[in-house]
């Protein structure tokens, strides 16, 4: 079964295209959007708030890093990541996971959006130093999860 996401101008716009859809295909109206691929979605009169607070609980409880002490910046100022740096990860493909969950989050969360994009380019042979930063960026998350 997939999901379909409709909207409209109006209601009664939305009212016509659901009733033709439904005419033409077996369709089951699930009620109004609130979660859909890890986006929190919550319709206010003109427009959509959009969050991924839960997505970010589940990824500090992915990384056991629930009672992790806070961060209050997402990386910190003295911080220089080149790909030289530290010794190499036995197993890159938790790092390239982790990156790549976080570049998810982006969609929601500009204020990461530098550190997970300097990550995002050491993801060829990632070393100890950068899974640090990637783990204090969950820090920081655990401080700000919304």
């Amino acid at each position: 079964m997939d999901d379909m996401i409709l909207t409209a101008s109006s209601t009664s716009a939305l009212a016509d295209l659901k009733h033709y859809l439904h005419s033409q295909f077996y369709m089951k109206d699930l009620g109004s959007l609130s979660y859909f691929l890890g986006l929190e979605i919550s319709p206010s009169s003109k427009s959509f708030l959009i969050c991924q607070k839960k997505y970010t609980q589940d990824l500090l409880a992915d990384m056991h890093m629930l009672s992790s002490k806070p961060l209050t910046l997402p990386m910190g100022s003295h911080v220089k990541l080149t790909k030289y740096e530290g010794r190499k990860l036995n197993s890159p493909d938790v790092f390239r996971r982790l990156v790549g969950k976080l570049i998810y989050l982006t969609i929601t969360r500009p204020d990461i959006s530098f550190v997970i994009q300097v990550l995002s380019q050491l993801m060829h042979e990632p070393t100890e130093a950068h899974l640090a930063v990637a783990k204090h960026v969950f820090r920081y998350l655990k401080n700000t999860p919304n």
